[in-house]
């Protein structure tokens, strides 16, 4: 039989080898641990916490700032809201048409101005200008309707403000020129059948 002691020596051999390995492996972690740790602190901008701990601040951070924005976001809808229901009655459809009330080449002197919100709810105002009188007319528009019937312009300017860019509406054919009555007496006609030449010797027979 072989002695023990042999063994015993090849045992120890063995493990003083394993504790070799082991311390060896054991410095490597260190050593890599030791680059993690630097490369850590560079990604961290030199502070002292790790990683899981930096996560869940951002975590954190990242759900304040999207509470943040929900709440500035529910806000803005609101304002928008109103907004948007003070715009709906706010003047923003308006157009003007000059032309000649009577016909006559006056420069365009007359005009109708058409001020309206988004729902043809307004006023329309015609300036007509003469040479002897202006008048000035308001009518109320609700919803399109007026109270009292709009006159051709004053339908052009309503169709005006609601146009599309390029494609305006046709304006209405100019009125025509007023007539003109002379009072200026008219020689009454010759009776038929009589020429100047006999209306002559028949006036110097009456005076002989």
């Amino acid at each position: 039989m072989h002695s023990p002691d042999g063994l015993y020596e090849w045992l120890a051999l063995a493990g003083a080898a394993v504790a070799v390995v082991c311390l060896v492996l054991l410095v490597w972690n260190a050593l890599a641990l030791r680059r993690v740790r630097r490369a850590q602190r560079v990604l961290l901008a030199g502070t002292e916490r790790d990683v899981i701990t930096h996560a869940e601040q951002l975590q954190r951070e990242f759900v304040a700032l999207r509470d943040w924005v929900d709440d500035a976001s529910f806000t803005l809808d609101q304002r928008m809201s109103r907004l948007e229901t003070g715009l709906d009655g706010a003047v923003t459809h308006t157009a003007m048409v000059r032309y000649d009330a009577f016909g006559a080449k006056s420069g365009k002197q007359s005009s109708s101005v058409a001020l309206l919100n988004e729902h043809r709810t307004g006023v329309v105002l015609t300036a007509i200008v003469s040479r002897n009188f202006s008048h000035l007319y308001v009518k109320n528009l609700t919803e399109g309707a007026s109270d009292i019937e709009l006159s051709p312009e004053e339908r052009h300017a309503v169709e005006l403000a609601f146009a599309t860019p390029g494609q305006a509406p046709v304006p209405p054919a100019p009125p025509a020129p007023p007539r003109v009555v002379s009072n200026a007496p008219t020689k009454p006609p010759e009776p038929p059948g009589e020429q100047p030449q006999v209306q002559a010797v028949r006036q110097a027979n009456v005076e002989r």
